[in-house]
Protein backbone atom coordinates (compact mmCIF):
# COMPACT_ATOMS: atom_id res chain seq x y z
CA UNK A 1 0.00 0.00 0.00
CA UNK A 2 1.23 3.38 -0.67
CA UNK A 3 0.09 6.92 0.71
CA UNK A 4 -1.98 7.79 -1.63
CA UNK A 5 -3.97 4.53 -1.16
CA UNK A 6 -3.93 4.69 2.22
CA UNK A 7 -4.92 7.94 2.64
CA UNK A 8 -7.93 7.14 -0.11
CA UNK A 9 -8.87 4.14 2.43
CA UNK A 10 -8.66 5.65 5.92
CA UNK A 11 -9.95 9.58 5.66
CA UNK A 12 -13.06 9.03 4.26
CA UNK A 13 -14.43 7.08 6.99
CA UNK A 14 -13.42 9.37 9.28
CA UNK A 15 -14.64 12.35 7.77
CA UNK A 16 -12.01 14.01 5.50
CA UNK A 17 -12.24 14.40 1.74
CA UNK A 18 -8.67 12.59 0.65
CA UNK A 19 -8.43 14.87 -2.56
CA UNK A 20 -7.17 17.02 -0.51
CA UNK A 21 -4.41 15.67 1.50
CA UNK A 22 -2.30 14.97 -1.70
CA UNK A 23 0.17 17.59 -0.01
CA UNK A 24 3.74 16.53 1.52
CA UNK A 25 3.52 18.33 4.60
CA UNK A 26 0.67 15.73 5.44
CA UNK A 27 2.65 12.86 4.53
CA UNK A 28 5.30 13.78 6.15
CA UNK A 29 3.50 14.21 9.86
CA UNK A 30 1.59 10.96 9.10
CA UNK A 31 4.38 9.29 8.31
CA UNK A 32 6.59 10.86 11.19
CA UNK A 33 3.92 10.06 13.40
CA UNK A 34 3.92 6.17 12.35
CA UNK A 35 7.78 5.68 13.05
CA UNK A 36 6.81 7.31 16.82
CA UNK A 37 4.53 4.23 16.54
CA UNK A 38 6.96 1.97 15.66
CA UNK A 39 4.75 0.87 12.09
CA UNK A 40 6.54 0.21 9.16
CA UNK A 41 4.19 0.53 6.54
CA UNK A 42 1.22 2.47 5.25
CA UNK A 43 -0.90 -1.08 5.53
CA UNK A 44 0.04 -1.77 9.41
CA UNK A 45 -0.93 1.87 10.35
CA UNK A 46 -3.91 1.93 8.42
CA UNK A 47 -4.25 -1.36 10.64
CA UNK A 48 -4.27 0.55 13.75
CA UNK A 49 -6.73 3.48 12.84
CA UNK A 50 -9.06 1.00 12.09
CA UNK A 51 -8.95 -0.35 15.64
CA UNK A 52 -8.06 2.08 17.77
CA UNK A 53 -10.67 5.57 18.45
CA UNK A 54 -7.43 6.96 20.23
CA UNK A 55 -5.75 7.30 17.26
CA UNK A 56 -8.56 8.14 15.08
CA UNK A 57 -8.81 10.96 17.45
CA UNK A 58 -4.87 11.97 17.55
CA UNK A 59 -4.66 12.12 13.48
CA UNK A 60 -7.33 14.79 13.34
CA UNK A 61 -4.88 16.94 15.17
CA UNK A 62 -2.30 15.84 11.99
CA UNK A 63 -4.76 16.37 8.99
CA UNK A 64 -4.64 20.60 9.79
CA UNK A 65 -3.78 22.78 6.95
CA UNK A 66 -1.56 25.04 9.09
CA UNK A 67 -0.68 27.93 6.53
CA UNK A 68 -2.36 31.19 7.02
CA UNK A 69 -1.10 35.00 6.76
CA UNK A 70 -2.76 38.45 8.53
CA UNK A 71 -5.51 40.34 6.21
CA UNK A 72 -5.98 37.30 4.18
CA UNK A 73 -8.00 38.47 1.16
CA UNK A 74 -8.22 42.42 1.87
CA UNK A 75 -11.57 42.81 -0.46
CA UNK A 76 -13.08 40.64 2.11
CA UNK A 77 -11.82 42.39 5.38
CA UNK A 78 -12.72 45.83 3.62
CA UNK A 79 -16.32 44.34 3.66
CA UNK A 80 -15.81 43.18 6.85
CA UNK A 81 -14.92 46.21 8.30
CA UNK A 82 -17.55 48.56 6.08
CA UNK A 83 -20.09 46.56 6.03
CA UNK A 84 -20.67 43.67 7.86
CA UNK A 85 -19.34 45.15 11.60
CA UNK A 86 -21.63 48.15 10.76
CA UNK A 87 -24.54 45.90 10.17
CA UNK A 88 -24.17 43.98 13.60
CA UNK A 89 -24.00 46.96 15.72
CA UNK A 90 -26.98 48.57 14.53
CA UNK A 91 -28.35 45.70 16.09
CA UNK A 92 -26.62 45.42 19.23
CA UNK A 93 -27.88 47.10 22.60
CA UNK A 94 -25.35 49.87 24.31
CA UNK A 95 -23.05 47.64 26.20
CA UNK A 96 -23.60 44.20 24.63
CA UNK A 97 -20.45 42.24 23.73
CA UNK A 98 -19.80 41.51 19.82
CA UNK A 99 -18.99 37.52 19.80
CA UNK A 100 -16.43 36.10 17.06
CA UNK A 101 -15.55 32.71 16.58
CA UNK A 102 -12.80 31.82 14.09
CA UNK A 103 -13.12 28.16 13.37
CA UNK A 104 -9.89 26.22 12.48
CA UNK A 105 -7.74 29.17 13.16
CA UNK A 106 -4.27 27.57 12.96
CA UNK A 107 -1.87 29.82 14.27
CA UNK A 108 -4.65 32.93 15.06
CA UNK A 109 -3.68 35.35 11.86
CA UNK A 110 -7.22 35.51 11.14
CA UNK A 111 -8.57 36.52 14.55
CA UNK A 112 -5.85 38.67 15.39
CA UNK A 113 -6.28 40.42 12.21
CA UNK A 114 -10.34 40.67 13.01
CA UNK A 115 -8.67 42.06 16.68
CA UNK A 116 -6.98 44.90 15.30
CA UNK A 117 -10.08 46.09 13.17
CA UNK A 118 -12.28 45.65 15.71
CA UNK A 119 -9.99 47.72 18.07
CA UNK A 120 -9.93 50.50 15.49
CA UNK A 121 -14.17 50.76 14.80
CA UNK A 122 -16.23 52.83 17.04
CA UNK A 123 -19.59 53.18 17.72
CA UNK A 124 -21.55 56.04 16.70
CA UNK A 125 -21.14 58.06 20.00
CA UNK A 126 -17.04 57.50 19.56
CA UNK A 127 -16.74 54.80 22.21
CA UNK A 128 -15.10 51.55 21.66
CA UNK A 129 -16.70 48.13 20.54
CA UNK A 130 -16.74 45.71 23.20
CA UNK A 131 -16.40 42.40 21.77
CA UNK A 132 -14.65 38.73 22.61
CA UNK A 133 -13.14 36.65 19.82
CA UNK A 134 -12.02 32.76 20.46
CA UNK A 135 -9.79 31.63 17.71
CA UNK A 136 -10.44 27.33 18.18
CA UNK A 137 -8.39 24.59 16.37
CA UNK A 138 -7.83 21.19 17.28
CA UNK A 139 -3.87 21.13 16.62
CA UNK A 140 -2.39 22.69 19.69
CA UNK A 141 0.93 22.85 18.33
CA UNK A 142 -0.18 25.72 16.03
CA UNK A 143 -1.50 27.58 18.31
CA UNK A 144 1.51 27.37 21.14
CA UNK A 145 2.77 28.71 17.87
CA UNK A 146 0.19 31.58 17.77
CA UNK A 147 0.53 31.95 21.68
CA UNK A 148 4.10 32.83 20.75
CA UNK A 149 2.96 36.17 19.00
CA UNK A 150 6.24 36.11 16.67
CA UNK A 151 5.26 36.18 12.76
CA UNK A 152 7.89 36.04 10.02
CA UNK A 153 7.42 37.97 6.73
CA UNK A 154 5.48 36.25 4.45
CA UNK A 155 2.83 36.20 7.17
CA UNK A 156 2.42 40.08 6.83
CA UNK A 157 2.46 40.14 2.98
CA UNK A 158 -0.91 41.51 2.22
CA UNK A 159 -0.98 43.43 5.68
CA UNK A 160 -1.74 47.26 4.67
CA UNK A 161 0.79 49.59 5.95
CA UNK A 162 -1.31 51.54 8.36
CA UNK A 163 -1.85 47.86 10.18
CA UNK A 164 1.84 46.80 10.25
CA UNK A 165 2.19 49.78 12.29
CA UNK A 166 0.98 47.95 15.36
CA UNK A 167 3.47 45.49 14.76
CA UNK A 168 7.39 45.33 16.49
CA UNK A 169 10.03 44.54 14.16
CA UNK A 170 12.42 42.47 16.05
CA UNK A 171 15.60 42.63 13.52
CA UNK A 172 17.84 39.75 15.28
CA UNK A 173 15.17 37.37 13.94
CA UNK A 174 13.59 39.20 11.20
CA UNK A 175 10.28 38.52 13.04
CA UNK A 176 7.78 40.95 13.82
CA UNK A 177 4.78 40.61 16.93
CA UNK A 178 1.48 42.06 17.34
CA UNK A 179 0.89 44.79 20.21
CA UNK A 180 -0.44 43.46 23.22
CA UNK A 181 -3.01 45.71 23.40
CA UNK A 182 -4.56 43.65 19.99
CA UNK A 183 -2.61 40.44 20.65
CA UNK A 184 -4.68 40.02 24.32
CA UNK A 185 -7.96 40.42 23.39
CA UNK A 186 -8.37 36.70 21.00
CA UNK A 187 -8.59 33.70 23.42
CA UNK A 188 -6.85 30.71 21.87
CA UNK A 189 -8.61 27.18 22.47
CA UNK A 190 -7.88 23.90 22.16
CA UNK A 191 -11.16 22.52 20.30
CA UNK A 192 -12.06 18.94 19.02
CA UNK A 193 -15.00 19.48 16.44
CA UNK A 194 -16.69 16.89 18.31
CA UNK A 195 -17.10 18.93 21.59
CA UNK A 196 -19.28 21.25 22.57
CA UNK A 197 -18.42 25.08 20.51
CA UNK A 198 -16.26 27.04 22.82
CA UNK A 199 -18.43 30.16 21.86
CA UNK A 200 -22.54 30.90 22.22
CA UNK A 201 -24.56 33.54 20.63
CA UNK A 202 -21.53 34.34 18.27
CA UNK A 203 -22.69 37.52 15.70
CA UNK A 204 -19.67 37.03 13.42
CA UNK A 205 -17.89 32.97 12.46
CA UNK A 206 -15.27 32.94 10.25
CA UNK A 207 -14.74 29.44 9.00
CA UNK A 208 -12.85 29.44 5.85
CA UNK A 209 -10.82 26.86 4.41
CA UNK A 210 -11.29 23.59 7.15
CA UNK A 211 -14.78 22.94 6.72
CA UNK A 212 -15.62 23.14 2.82
CA UNK A 213 -11.88 22.15 1.74
CA UNK A 214 -10.70 19.13 3.76
CA UNK A 215 -13.81 18.07 5.75
CA UNK A 216 -16.42 15.70 4.49
CA UNK A 217 -19.18 13.20 6.47
CA UNK A 218 -19.07 13.17 10.22
CA UNK A 219 -16.66 15.55 10.23
CA UNK A 220 -18.55 18.20 8.17
CA UNK A 221 -21.79 18.01 9.88
CA UNK A 222 -20.23 18.29 12.98
CA UNK A 223 -18.59 21.69 12.90
CA UNK A 224 -21.62 23.36 10.70
CA UNK A 225 -23.84 21.75 13.74
CA UNK A 226 -21.86 24.01 15.92
CA UNK A 227 -22.22 26.86 13.55
CA UNK A 228 -25.87 26.28 13.79
CA UNK A 229 -26.25 26.32 17.55
CA UNK A 230 -24.17 28.89 17.69
CA UNK A 231 -24.83 32.01 15.02
CA UNK A 232 -27.55 34.04 16.28
CA UNK A 233 -29.94 35.53 13.76
CA UNK A 234 -29.16 38.65 12.01
CA UNK A 235 -25.35 36.91 12.73
CA UNK A 236 -22.92 36.43 9.83
CA UNK A 237 -21.03 33.37 8.71
CA UNK A 238 -17.77 33.95 6.28
CA UNK A 239 -16.61 30.91 4.40
CA UNK A 240 -13.64 30.63 2.33
CA UNK A 241 -13.09 32.58 -1.73
CA UNK A 242 -12.88 29.49 -3.56
CA UNK A 243 -15.81 27.28 -1.53
CA UNK A 244 -19.32 27.04 -1.45
CA UNK A 245 -21.98 26.73 1.03
CA UNK A 246 -24.10 24.06 0.12
CA UNK A 247 -27.61 24.42 -0.20
CA UNK A 248 -29.01 21.88 2.40
CA UNK A 249 -26.68 23.42 4.87
CA UNK A 250 -27.79 27.12 3.82
CA UNK A 251 -30.99 26.13 4.77
CA UNK A 252 -30.70 24.13 8.20
CA UNK A 253 -28.63 27.12 9.03
CA UNK A 254 -31.08 29.83 7.79
CA UNK A 255 -28.47 32.16 6.09
CA UNK A 256 -29.10 34.07 2.81
CA UNK A 257 -25.72 35.37 0.38
CA UNK A 258 -24.54 38.81 1.63
CA UNK A 259 -21.76 39.28 -0.49
CA UNK A 260 -19.15 37.21 -1.97
CA UNK A 261 -18.59 34.15 0.50
CA UNK A 262 -20.57 36.02 3.54
CA UNK A 263 -23.92 35.36 4.81
CA UNK A 264 -26.12 36.20 6.55
CA UNK A 265 -28.66 34.31 9.64
CA UNK A 266 -32.49 35.19 8.74
CA UNK A 267 -33.63 37.31 11.76
CA UNK A 268 -35.98 34.57 12.21
CA UNK A 269 -36.67 31.16 10.76
CA UNK A 270 -39.48 32.37 8.52
CA UNK A 271 -37.40 34.77 6.70
CA UNK A 272 -35.19 32.05 5.45
CA UNK A 273 -34.48 32.84 1.50
CA UNK A 274 -35.04 36.80 2.55
CA UNK A 275 -32.95 39.67 2.94
CA UNK A 276 -30.65 41.98 0.98
CA UNK A 277 -27.04 41.78 0.13
CA UNK A 278 -24.00 43.61 1.96
CA UNK A 279 -21.12 44.12 0.07
CA UNK A 280 -19.68 42.20 -3.20
CA UNK A 281 -16.46 40.79 -1.91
Amino acid sequence: MNYNEFIRRVLPPLGYNWTRYDKSVIRRRLSHRASLLGLHSWEEYSGLLMRSQREQRHIRSLLGVTISRFWRNRALFHSVENQVIPSILARMDPGDCLNVWCVGSASGQEALSLSVLLSNARLQDGQNIRFRIVASDIDLSVLHRGLRNRWNPSELRSTPPHIKAHFRYWPETRESSLDDEFFNKVLFVCHDYFQDPPIRNAHLVFCRNSVLTYAAGRVRECIMKSIVSVLRPGGYLVIGRKERLPKKWAARIGVVPAGRRIFKRSLTEESVGSGGSVGSN
